[in-house]
Parts: structure tokens; C-alpha cells; sequence
């Protein structure tokens, strides 16, 4: 129910969607705390026609050991740490953050637009 209600930042549905229809290799890593919220995370993902991966982060594991970035692969997140973490294991960051809050470490972003570049 949260996750019906909730905001979209910015289009990000379309964006992906768009990464979709484009063939790009973009995949979803999120974290989960329940298998419930997993499942939810799901039916909401395709109820709105998203066919992408999806990768699970189960609690207390890092996203970089779920998948690991060996070739810079690009991770936009809005959790720093997550970043700083992806970053360390050879991947490059992405701050995704509604009003474009700079950070010194990575570029910031308010939409998925970048997932649309070659």
C-alpha cells in the first residue's frame, strides 16, 4: 500500500521504462527488510510495466556484495554510504537526491536520466 502511494521522484518510472524499451543493461538493486516488502517491491515494479532485474539486498549485507561492480558500473542511490561502499569495490556512484544537495565525493542527479546515456 506504502509503495502505491508514494511519489515518484521525478519520473522515474518513465526512465526506466524508456532504459527498458532501449535495450540498456539496467538493472534494480534495492534494499529489503522483509520478504513481504520484497514481494511488494515486485508487484509494484510490474504493475507499472517495469520487466527489469531486480536484486535483493537483504539486511545488514552491502549492495556491492549482492552485485559486484568489477568494470565501474554505475550505481545511483540515495544512501551516501551505499555509495561510498560501491565506490571502494570499483564501481562509480551516482547521489541520487531530490533537490540536487551537492556532495564532494560524487555527482548528484534528481532524475534517472543518466540511465538513458550510452
Amino acid at each position: 500500500k506504502l509503495l502505491n502511494e508514494s511519489k515518484t521522484i521525478n519520473d522515474s518510472i518513465e526512465y526506466l521504462l524508456e532504459a527498458e524499451a532501449r535495450k540498456r543493461k539496467v538493472k534494480i538493486l534495492t534494499k529489503v527488510h522483509s520478504l513481504l516488502e520484497m514481494q511488494a517491491k515486485v508487484t509494484f515494479l510490474r504493475n507499472q510495466r517495469i520487466t527489469l532485474p531486480i536484486l535483493f539486498t537483504p539486511p545488514n549485507t552491502k549492495k556491492s556484495s549482492i552485485f559486484i561492480p568489477e568494470n565501474g558500473e554505475l550505481l545511483i542511490d540515495d544512501t551516501l554510504e551505499n555509495l561510498y561502499d560501491w565506490k571502494s569495490a570499483g564501481g562509480t556512484g551516482l547521489y541520487f537526491h531530490e533537490s540536487l544537495s551537492p556532495n564532494e565525493t560524487f555527482q548528484t542527479a534528481n532524475t534517472l536520466q543518466r540511465i538513458l546515456e550510452p
